[in-house]
């Protein structure tokens, strides 16, 4: 009646915290979110963006890689 509507964010956003990539190797991460086409974005400890190479494979599962070794990345996956 008041026109609001409750959404849980765990249906429309993951987080991965303190994730560590090799450089060049790809790491797959489950989602979960039952959507292949999904909106990826790191960030390093002092809260930069920071550019990876994304693979989508289906609905619950991606392949995420840096040039470089990194350590401490929160991945934030949303629809």
């Amino acid at each position: 009646s008041t026109g609001e509507l409750s959404v849980d964010m765990d249906d429309l956003r993951k987080e991965f915290a303190n994730q560590s990539l090799t450089a060049n190797t790809f790491a797959t991460l489950n989602h979960g979110l039952g959507k292949k086409f999904v909106h990826v974005s790191a960030y390093d400890a002092n809260d930069n963006l920071v550019m990876l190479d994304v693979q989508l494979t289906d609905a619950n599962n991606l392949k995420v890689k840096a040039g470089s070794n990194k350590t401490g990345l929160k991945i934030v996956i949303s629809i």
